[in-house]
């Protein structure tokens, strides 16, 4: 049935509707007005007296600004005529007024005296405005008074303060039209006023009877839509490219490189307008046609307060068609629905614009501050989840009625693909709840429209297969529609084929889910060559045949793997989304390929696919589940005779990782042979690894399964591991893991009685002494002398020092066992439930205080368990239905049974119990509810414990220490030194400085010379890429100290941590020679306003040197003694050894009023000339060689 009946006969009541939804369910954050109660108010009809009386001459006038472009000449490298800057890109016109970007407004300003200075004058006056009256104001003496001051320009009009500007505006029209010659003119002028008033909200319907309503809006749309500067969306990129080359001063080509050509659909050009490359003249777009959009925002006003019209309205419906040709205003129509809901409900009711009203939903944004804010973004997720259904509903509706582009349809499900975050889609599915309205709405359309879908997506982006967005959207719409059919095979099987074998870093198969992977193998049983190319794409041999004798093993290793476990997780998904009984082919194909990965041996064309370092997660995110889960997967999927295949294809490998990461899941009639073959596999018969985070990975999942005596035997290799230095936290991660194998084998004495840690790092000594109190806490829960309350209090404490989801835990598993003593499914009663209670509320304030994680299974197994004891078996169920589970499926499906059966569900409780244990076999937890549930019976178990966090939450918390700490102490971690914020400092400016040096010779195409601020602006963002990880800020062109006439200086780059700021960098460029007087006054010049910049202990002077650098550092050194300002004393300098290509320079030493200071002289090598005439004398020299050495076999020959 659909979503809205309404939108069938009465799609009127539908709008209403959609309007009411979208305006309580998307908030937008608005800001009232602040009136200054001590400010001189104008009263509301003086002002309109004035402004019926007022003139307006803008000097952005075209013909004014023709009269005035060039009046003192024009430079030899500008345009002569105002025209021929337009048509270079430099200005524009819009609606009769010259518009000049603010990145062209900024090279103007900053070109030197003699460049550009036609411009320069031109961006210096055209925001002026001249004010006049074209009647006297006769006898009113407070009209005269306010006149006479704006003319004499004593007064800006835009200044004055009024009590109702929207009345004002309102009642400005009247006379305003019947004053003007046509109504083009009028709207001119009251535009003009408009802005003098600062663009009240006007509406229009309210504002005017109808007859003037009705000329406003016609005139306005027909204005808009005549305007040539509005242009279509080919010619507006053409303007972008145009005045990127101008403000930049590159070619056209280049410029164009960097603008990609604007899509064919709403929904990507919307996107395309969000996109770096476009983003900032999209901006500026708004600024450029201000005047225009001002009309439109006043026509959507009138759309937006009118709740009773058509469906769509036949306003919004005109100006969203005008916006689909024109991208600026196309562009402002997406700004007044970002902030306006309710026109959301006539975007999605206007076919061509549906989709993009989706869009527009899904990126709707929490508006909420910070208070609160869990619940904000709960009511803001819902709230959109709603609405984005209702959207894609109406969008269904266009759809089954042919009424819509499909290509709409196929961009927002792209794009949803392409936005998902980095986890396998099957596994987020639940959450994904946009993905799911899409899917769901698609799902009910006619195969046709489907298959019309799939064929917009074919192309060049489908053609890059597993990994693209694209291919994910073509497999789910086969799924959805079952289209196997219908779509033509090939052009998948071709893309799917590539990929592998292309096997690209981008390589991923984390949106396919197991219904995709269905359809992808259906599609391959249309032919014989379909099906082999599906299932054996990868050519191994052929490939390690092929590789050249200079490639690089490691490389051709890791593109390898990828590919062999993207098809491993294909087949197994395609055999988990199959029928029960897998073909025999895909089967043999599975175990073929399982065989390809499990081991290296490049003469059978197999590699190392399971090797620990695919399953890192200490550099990236995973964006796919471990390849465990798909194999695991795949083996509850499958009959007794095919696991065994499967699985004895998996054990063949040698490496011990994946075999303790399947261990725990894998069917428990083949439990057995997992833990032998992990036994088995000793250290020196595992599989080659190339770095200590893959053999702790190793420890880490054997302590995990509980395989203690393995983790010992890979713990004692480790230790004799060799490393190329000493790596930070080896030791530390050592001392932790003896900790959890003692604890693992319930050696309780090792763990009480270990010797106090002692490590030289500060961080190390602390994390090590936490962790040593956690597992003493945990000996105080689980041993034989077991004390919950003095466990409690432990954790307590190591929570209150460093907020941890595993503190947390083991609180509260310490509170449970206070409170269920004797039975861990019992009832409590009495104060115990109070108690209970106060516990959960306790829990619940210090997950509060943890960053947002993913859901934790310990943590909310133990939850479920208290709500059984409290007596609320629904609110058990629903935890447990939240909780992704890796380890603890038997306790929760105990738990589960137990609360179906408290909520009168015995049948459910059974095949709750049933399920566990077919699928994991007889546990005691499981045997224990069965029996409760059956007569009663007592089960004292202890709450699932956090015995360790894993290594990323480990290292994550040492960051997250490391961040908090100041940068003095920072310094200090990093370089342990006396002066080690200083030295920090300086490195890290010489190594940004150097790396810019080190860019000259490649950029010959590239004028990065163009003005100072490009090279500040390389230099920034390389220091920024090194400081980013201290949590520091590196910002340009910002305002603080003092310039020479007393104002606030423009300083060129400061680094900052929060409000404080660390150092200050004044950087200039040296192209003459020291000879002239200005060149050296220059020098000394920013050295010394670099002093009045600021106070830090530190600053730096960077010297961009085109001469001889020896000649600027010798200089320098002589201003830094003599040249400084008054109220610092010179103390000294000390050379910067010149060790590697770093910049050379000095540290100068100061003492003023504040302690003392230093400044660290830099000097960068950008002429190079003597790496030059190094290059071009040894190609003389060459070339010479080799025309003697011509003329020897010449004359061989001749003899």
């Amino acid at each position: 049935m659909s979503r809205f009946p309404s939108f069938q006969y009465a799609p009127s009541e539908t709008r209403q509707i959609l309007r009411d939804r979208f305006s309580r369910k998307l908030r937008v954050s608005w800001q009232d007005r602040y009136l200054d109660p001590n400010l001189a108010y104008t009263p509301d009809v003086v002002a309109l007296r004035l402004l019926q009386k007022m003139t307006i001459s803008p000097a952005s006038a075209w013909p004014a600004v023709e009269a005035a472009y060039g009046l003192d000449g024009v430079c030899p490298d500008e345009a002569a005529t105002l025209p021929d800057l337009v048509s270079s890109g430099g200005a524009r016109v819009v609606w009769g007024r010259v518009k000049i970007s603010r990145d062209i407004a900024v090279r103007a300003l900053r070109a030197p005296n003699g460049e550009m200075d036609a411009l320069k004058a031109l961006v210096k006056g055209i925001h002026g405005q001249t004010f006049g009256f074209d009647t006297d104001v006769g006898a009113d003496s407070e009209l005269r008074a306010l006149s006479e001051d704006i003319v004499a320009g004593q007064l800006d009009p835009h200044r004055l303060v009024v009590r109702s500007p929207a009345w004002i505006a309102e009642r400005l029209w009247e006379p305003v039209r019947s004053q003007a010659n046509s109504v083009e003119v009028a709207l001119r002028h009251w535009i003009d006023l408009w802005g003098v008033l600062q663009y009240p909200d006007i509406v229009p319907e309210r504002a005017w009877g109808p007859g003037d309503a009705a000329t406003f809006r016609e005139a306005a749309l027909g204005l808009i839509g005549s305007e040539p500067a509005l242009a279509g969306w080919i010619e507006t990129r053409d303007l972008y490219v145009r005045q990127a080359a101008f403000a930049h001063n590159t070619t056209a080509a280049n410029a164009e490189s960097r603008i990609p050509a604007p899509p064919s659909t709403a929904v990507y050009r919307a996107l395309w307008l969000e996109g770096q490359a476009v983003e900032a003249s999209a901006y500026g777009s708004l600024d450029d046609c201000d005047a225009l959009f001002g009309l439109a925002r006043v026509l959507l006003a009138d759309v937006d307060a009118q709740n009773n019209a058509k469906a769509p309205h036949p306003l919004a419906a005109a100006l969203f068609d005008l916006a689909l040709d024109r991208s600026e205003l196309f562009n402002a129509v997406l700004h007044q629905a970002r902030s306006h809901p309710r026109l959301l409900a006539d975007l999605v009711l206007h076919p061509p614009t549906a989709a993009l009203a989706c869009l527009l939903i899904a990126q709707w944004r929490h508006p909420g501050g910070a208070w609160e804010r869990s619940l904000t973004e709960a009511d803001h997720q819902v709230g959109q989840a709603d609405t984005f259904a209702d959207g894609v509903a109406i969008l269904g509706e266009h759809l089954r009625r042919d009424a819509i582009p499909v290509g709409e349809a196929a961009a927002l499900l792209t794009w949803l693909h392409r936005r998902a975050g980095p986890e396998f889609v099957d596994d987020v599915a639940g959450a994904d709840v946009l993905m799911a309205s899409l899917r769901r709405e698609l799902a009910i359309c006619p195969a046709p429209v489907l298959l019309a879908i799939t064929g917009f997506l074919r192309g060049p982006a489908l053609d890059q297969g597993l990994g693209a967005p694209e291919f994910a959207a073509v497999l789910d719409l086969c799924d959805l529609g079952n289209l196997t059919d219908d779509v033509d095979p090939e052009g998948v099987i071709a893309a799917y084929e590539s990929a592998l074998q292309a096997g690209h870093y981008s390589l991923s198969a984390y949106r396919v889910g197991a219904a995709g992977a269905a359809a992808l193998a259906r599609l391959s049983e249309r032919t014989d060559d379909l099906r082999k190319r599906f299932l054996y794409p990868l050519h191994l041999r052929a490939r390690l045949a092929a590789a050249p004798l200079d490639h690089n093993p490691f490389t051709l290793a890791d593109a390898l793997g990828r590919c062999v476990r993207a098809h491993i997780r294909i087949l197994c998904r395609a055999i988990v989304g199959g029928p029960r009984d897998a073909t025999s082919d895909l089967l043999e194909a599975l175990v073929d390929a399982v065989r390809s990965g499990a081991l290296e041996h490049k003469e059978k064309g197999r590699v190392a696919a399971f090797a620990p370092s695919f399953e890192s997660t200490l550099i990236r995110t995973p964006r796919d589940r471990p390849l465990s889960g798909d194999l695991t997967a795949a083996l509850g999927r499958l009959n007794p005779a095919a696991q065994v295949a499967l699985l004895d294809a998996i054990l063949e490998t040698d490496e011990p990782l994946i075999l303790a990461q399947i261990l725990p899941n894998v069917p428990p009639n083949l439990r057995a042979r997992v833990e032998q073959r992990i036994a088995a596999l000793a250290p020196d018969a595992a599989a080659e690894i190339r770095s200590l985070p893959e053999m702790h990975a190793r420890i880490d999942q054997l302590l995990t399964i509980g395989a203690a005596d393995a983790a010992a035997s890979y713990m004692a290799a480790e230790e004799n591991l060799k490393t190329w230095g000493k790596p930070a936290g080896r030791e530390l991660t050592r001392f932790r893991n003896e900790l959890r194998l003692a604890f693992l084998k319930q050696d309780w004495d090792a763990i009480t009685q270990a010797p106090r840690p002692a490590f030289t790092a500060q961080l190390a000594q602390e994390s090590a002494l936490e962790t040593l109190q956690q597992f003493r806490g945990l000996v105080a829960l689980v041993g034989p002398n077991s004390d919950p309350a003095v466990a409690k209090a432990v954790f307590a404490n190591l929570f209150s020092k460093r907020k941890s989801l595993i503190f947390a835990t083991n609180w509260f598993v310490a509170a449970i066992s206070e409170l269920l003593v004797d039975d861990s499914f019992s009832l409590l009663a009495g104060p115990d439930v109070r108690l209970g209670r106060q516990v959960l509320a306790e829990l619940d304030r210090m997950v509060a205080l943890l960053p947002k994680g993913p859901t934790d299974e310990v943590l909310e197994c133990n939850r479920a368990q208290l709500l059984l004891a409290l007596g609320e078996p629904g609110q058990a169920l629903a935890t447990l239905s939240g909780v992704p589970l890796t380890r603890l499926h038997a306790v929760a499906a105990a738990y589960r049974a137990v609360a179906f059966a408290r909520l009168g569900q015995p049948a459910e409780a059974t095949a709750a119990l049933d399920g566990a244990e077919f699928r994991f076999g007889a546990t005691p937890i499981l045997a224990a509810a069965r029996a409760h549930i059956a007569s009663g019976a007592a089960f004292l178990a202890l709450p699932e414990v956090s015995a360790y966090g894993n290594l990323v939450d480990n290292v994550g918390s040492a960051i997250a220490r490391f961040r908090l700490m100041g940068p003095q102490q920072q310094a200090r971690v990093l370089r342990p030194q006396s002066d080690a914020f200083e030295t920090l400092l300086i490195d890290y400016v010489r190594r940004a400085a150097d790396a810019v040096v080190s860019l000259v010779p490649m950029m010959k195409g590239v004028d990065i010379d163009a003005i100072e601020d490009d090279l500040n602006g390389f230099v920034q963002h390389l220091l920024a890429a090194r400081v980013q990880f201290l949590g520091w800020s590196v910002n340009d062109q910002s305002k603080g100290g003092y310039s020479a006439n007393a104002n606030a200086g423009e300083r060129d780059i400061i680094l900052t941590s929060g409000s404080t700021i660390l150092t200050i960098i004044e950087a200039l460029k040296c192209k003459s020679a020291l000879t002239q007087d200005v060149v050296r006054a220059d020098l000394e010049s920013h050295f010394q306003k670099l002093l009045g910049y600021g106070s830090p202990r530190i600053f730096f002077h960077l010297t961009y040197a085109y001469i001889d650098v020896g000649e600027v550092i010798a200089f320098l050194g002589t201003a830094a003694e003599t040249a400084c300002p008054p109220g610092f004393k010179y103390l000294g300098q000390e050379k910067i050894r010149h060790e590697d290509s770093q910049p050379p320079g000095f540290v100068a030493r100061y003492d003023a009023d504040f302690g003392e200071v230093k400044v660290v002289f830099l000097v960068l090598n950008m002429g190079q000339h003597r790496q030059r005439n190094a290059g071009i004398t040894a190609g003389k020299t060459k070339a010479r060689k080799a025309i003697k050495g011509a003329g020897k076999n010449i004359a061989v020959k001749s003899s």
